[in-house]
C-alpha cells in the first residue's frame, strides 16, 4: 500500500533480469524515497538509480541508446518531415542548442502574430543550419559554397503568374523538388541557395550568386542604419539572424546595394515573398509592415 499501482509497474519495468540482485539491495530505499512521488518522478527516481547503480549496467543502457539512435529527413507532399531519436546526452545536447537559438517568445503583438513553439523550435533548427553554412563559407564572400542548388528558367524568373505556363521550364531544387516562383526569388535573394538560371535548352545563363547577394560589409552597413532587429515592426529577431532583402527586386532590376536592402528575418522575409505581405520605407526612414487584407504596422 505504500506505491500506486503505476510506480509498481515503473518499478517491473525498470529492474530487468541483470538488475535483479541490485533491486534486492536497493529495493527498500527506493520504495522509501518513491512514497509521495508522482508517475514521472517516480520514473526520473528509477532512472537515476539505473544508471547509478552499476557502470556496467549503464555502459549497457548507453550503447544500447547509442544503437537505436537516428534520425530521418524526408520530402512529404509539398514539405519536409524530421524524425529522430537520440540518447540522453545528446539529446540534451540539442534541446540545449534549440533553446538557446528559440530566444524568447514572441511579443503577441508581433505582425501576422506570434509563433507557437514548435513553430519557435522549427525555426531554431534551420537558424542552426543557416549558422554552420556561414561558419563554412568564412573567407568565401565572393563565392560562398553552394550546398543546395535551384535550377530556374530565364522565362519563369522574370516572368509573371499570369504568364501562360510552359511545361518544359524549370523552377525546382536539386532533387527535382518543384518550388513556386515566388519562392525561388526569396531564395535567391540571400542565402547559401546557388541560383542555376537556364535559357535555352541546355544554356546557363548564370551560375552562382557573385553580385545577386549583399557582402558582409553591406550588411553590416544596413545593422547600423536599421537597428539591431528585423525591420518589420515589432519583430524582435535579431539582426545577426536575418536576411537582407531586395527592396526592388533583383529581377526587376533592383540593385544589390545599401539603399534597396532591408533588414528580414527567414520568416518575414517569406512572408514578403509567399505571403503577399510588403515592406515599404517611408521618407522619414520608419517602416511599414502591410498584410494582404489591408492592416498596417508601423514601427
Amino acid at each position: 500500500g505504500t506505491l500506486a499501482p503505476t510506480q509498481v509497474e515503473i518499478m517491473a519495468a525498470t529492474v530487468t533480469t541483470p538488475r535483479r540482485p541490485l533491486f534486492a539491495r536497493d529495493g527498500w530505499i527506493l520504495i522509501k524515497h518513491a512514497s509521495g512521488l508522482d508517475t514521472d518522478q517516480t520514473a526520473r527516481l528509477l532512472q537515476t538509480w539505473r544508471a547509478l547503480c552499476d557502470d556496467r549496467l549503464a555502459d549497457d543502457d548507453h550503447t544500447s541508446q547509442r544503437a537505436r539512435r537516428h534520425a530521418h529527413l524526408s520530402p512529404v507532399g509539398t514539405g519536409w518531415r524530421l524524425d529522430g531519436q537520440f540518447d540522453r546526452p545528446d539529446g540534451a545536447l540539442l534541446d540545449q542548442a534549440l533553446r538557446h537559438a528559440m530566444g524568447d517568445p514572441d511579443p503577441t503583438y508581433r505582425p501576422s502574430g506570434p509563433r507557437t513553439p514548435a513553430q519557435r523550435r522549427a525555426d531554431a533548427l534551420i537558424e542552426l543550419a543557416r549558422r554552420y553554412l556561414a561558419q563554412l563559407n568564412q573567407g568565401r564572400v565572393a563565392q560562398p559554397t553552394a550546398t543546395v542548388n535551384l535550377h530556374i528558367t530565364d522565362t519563369v524568373l522574370f516572368g509573371a503568374d499570369t504568364d501562360p505556363v510552359d511545361p518544359t521550364t524549370t523552377c525546382h531544387l536539386t532533387g527535382g523538388l518543384a518550388v513556386g516562383r515566388n519562392t525561388a526569388r526569396r531564395l535567391a535573394c540571400d542565402s547559401y541557395i546557388g541560383a542555376i538560371v537556364h535559357g535555352a535548352p541546355g544554356e546557363i545563363l548564370h551560375a552562382g550568386r557573385l553580385k545577386r547577394c549583399f557582402t558582409p560589409a553591406q550588411k553590416r552597413a544596413i545593422i547600423a542604419r536599421d537597428g539591431p532587429f528585423c525591420r518589420v515592426p515589432g519583430c524582435p529577431v535579431a539582426a545577426e539572424q536575418c536576411e537582407v532583402h531586395h527592396d526592388t527586386p533583383f529581377t526587376a532590376g533592383g540593385a544589390t546595394d545599401i539603399t534597396n536592402g532591408w533588414l528580414s528575418c527567414p520568416g518575414h522575409h517569406t512572408d514578403i515573398h509567399e505571403g503577399g505581405y510588403t515592406l515599404d520605407r517611408r521618407p522619414d526612414g520608419t517602416a511599414t509592415w502591410t498584410a494582404p487584407n489591408g492592416p498596417t504596422w508601423t514601427d
